[in-house]
Parts: structure tokens; sequence; C-alpha cells
């Protein structure tokens, strides 16, 4: 490549003249990068919109469409940044698609132990009321030589006090045995027990 100011003669890829300094040709970004590849990650980034966050993943699919139009018109930095910026949003879609799923799957687990530890809890309230009511049907036995035939006569001078959403129900009660029942309001099974002496087992009507 010839100089247009001096006349020598320059390599073709020189950007100024060897001999006296002049500027031969302009060498931007566009032309030193043109034979250079950017990816766009576009795959990548529908991918992300649609199986792990669509509301992150939709600023990936824009950036990777930017990359060859930026490409095109002989941006080649611009066109770099957006296709960073693209597969940034893409890693940001598929962390927050992880996190969500990891999140359904510790709550589809947790839910339902939890539920079921409550029903515990509440059963257990029943029982304990039940064992009571028969500590206080032996007193009330001890001064009138028979059971108390309702729950009041075991609350007033016997101790019996029921717990919150608990009933207790004296089915019968005589001078030789009594039977009870007890069950929570959010319970999923009534409590029984025939005495005295009896176990404490599962009531069915």
């Amino acid at each position: 490549m010839y100089c247009s100011k001096c006349g020598s003669q320059n390599d073709d890829n020189a950007f100024k003249c060897l001999k006296c300094g002049e500027i031969i040709q302009q060498i931007g970004p566009a032309t030193a990068s043109s034979n250079q590849q950017v990816p766009s990650h576009l795959a990548w980034a529908i991918l992300a919109t649609l199986l792990c966050c669509l509301p992150l993943g939709v600023p990936a699919i824009v950036f990777a469409a930017q990359v060859n139009g930026k490409l095109a018109a002989g941006d080649y930095q611009s066109a770099v940044k957006a296709s960073r910026n693209a597969k940034t949003w893409c890693w940001v879609a598929f962390a927050t698609g992880l996190v969500i799923m990891l999140i359904g799957m510790l709550s589809a687990i947790a839910i339902p132990q939890f539920s079921a530890y409550r029903m515990r809890s509440y059963n257990a309230a029943a029982e304990a009321d039940l064992r009571n009511a028969v500590t206080a049907q032996e007193t009330y036995y001890v001064d009138n030589e028979t059971y108390a035939d309702s729950v009041e006569n075991l609350m007033s001078n016997y101790g019996f006090s029921p717990s919150q959403d608990v009933t207790l129900e004296i089915i019968s009660a005589d001078k030789d045995n009594y039977h009870m029942v007890a069950f929570h309001k959010q319970g999923n099974k009534k409590i029984q027990i025939t005495g005295p002496g009896g176990v404490i087992e599962e009531y069915s009507e």
C-alpha cells in the first residue's frame, strides 16, 4: 500500500506510513474483528425462558437477538456486550428457576409433614384430656361411690379442666364403670376409654 503523501510503499495492514507518519487507513474495532464470531446464546435464552423463569428469560432473548444485528452493522464491541448480557441473563434465569424448583420440592415435603405433626398434636391433646378425666373419675368415685355421668361434675371439685378445642363426652357412667370419649375439633379421630382399668384407644362409632 502506497502513502498518498510521500508515495512510500507500506505493508497492506499498516495504519501509518513508516516514512512520513501519514495515516494510510482507518482500522476500527469492526475492521479488526470482522472475522470473529460472537455467540448470541439465543437458544439458551429461549430454553431459560420456557423452562426456568419467564420474566428473567425475556431480557436474555432481547439481548441475544441484538447480537447478529450489531455484527451486521459492524459494531463488534456492542455485539460482544449484548452477547455477554444475554449469557448473564440466561444464568440468572436458570439459577432463579433452580431456586424456585428447590423451594417447591421442599414445600412438597415439609407441608404434609407439618400438617401431620399438627394433627398428631391435636389428637395428643384429646388423649391428655381423657387421661386427666380418668384421674378425676377415680377421685370422684372415692367420694361418691359411683362414677360421674357429666363433665361438669368432674370440673366442679375434681380438678378436671378441658383443653381448648377439646370436647370430652361421658357416654355412660354408673357405680361399676364408665365410658368416655374425647376429640379435638381439628383432629382426625376420637379417643375412648372404658374403665376402670381400661386402655385408651381409637373410638369407632
